[in-house]
């Protein structure tokens, strides 16, 4: 109890070192005096910054903030100290509070700071993946845009983007996002589900309207980004016999049974 005033004093003793420090460094550069005081500022800054990361690790963020806050009076020149902040600040769910440090990084540092970058987009894309679950699609796919201005290479994002898409109907979108995903990331198995299911259902599609040709080029390409799924197969198999590709449906149907033996559906035919 007796700390805490105390404490409070000489924080606001220091914020108020800090206002004259820096005014008299405006005014004069290379004033040792004011100098030798700024440095002890920016060690105290520091100190905090590092108070700042213990109280992140005891799951005390609102506590790490003001320690943040501080160091910024104190130096307002370290830009880890607002990346830092502003990190915390969306863990908080407080995105215009994390959007307002991270673009201030930015500002300081002529946008070439590759953290504040990376911290905007993922930011941006935890936003855009609440409203995505609120079904506010319009405003999801406008953030994920901004997401993907910082990190253009995050393939994630172009999943979460494309499922936006294909939510709205808006397939040969969603197709194109998924693809862009998978050339930055041709091993994550649930990119290639998404790209051979829309496939799959755009040759469906063809299929009902006698578009056979076009029909079996769409499962070509779904059994392309997933090999082993008897259905693809199947379907490609019908859009071929019916058409009178008969060497292409058999071979299809010999793929089920190498897959799928017990396949009675494909032994009847």
């Amino acid at each position: 109890h007796i700390l805490g005033p105390r404490l409070n004093r000489q924080l606001k003793l220091s914020t108020a070192a800090a206002v004259h420090v820096q005014a008299a460094l405006k005014l004069d550069p290379s004033n040792e005096e004011a100098l030798k005081l700024y440095s002890l500022l920016r060690g105290r800054a520091t100190e905090l910054y590092n108070e700042a990361t213990d109280l992140i690790l005891r799951n005390e963020p609102k506590r790490a903030i003001e320690c943040l806050t501080h160091a910024i009076t104190l130096d307002d020149t370290d830009p880890r100290f607002l990346v830092r902040r502003g990190v915390i600040h969306r863990q908080l769910g407080s995105y215009n509070e994390a959007v307002a440090d991270l673009e201030k990084v930015l500002e300081m540092t002529g946008n070439v700071n590759p953290d504040a970058h990376r911290q905007l987009a993922i930011t941006y894309n935890q936003l855009a993946i609440e409203l995505y679950a609120a079904r506010d699609y319009a405003k999801a796919l406008t953030v994920y845009d901004m997401a993907l201005e910082h990190d253009p290479k995050s393939s994630s994002t172009y999943v979460n983007r494309g499922d936006c898409h294909r939510d709205m109907q808006e397939v040969a979108l969603a197709l194109q996002d998924y693809l862009k995903a998978h050339d930055l990331d041709a091993n994550d198995k649930e990119i290639n589900i998404r790209i051979s299911t829309l496939y799959d259902a755009r040759g469906l599609t063809y299929f009902d309207r006698g578009l056979l040709f076009e029909a079996e080029k769409e499962f070509t390409l779904a059994i392309k980004y997933l090999p082993n799924v008897t259905h693809y197969y199947l379907h490609r198999a019908t859009a071929s016999y019916e058409r009178g590709n008969q060497i292409q449906a058999v071979r299809d149907y010999k793929r089920v049974v190498e897959l799928d033996p017990s396949d009675q559906q494909v032994w009847a035919r």
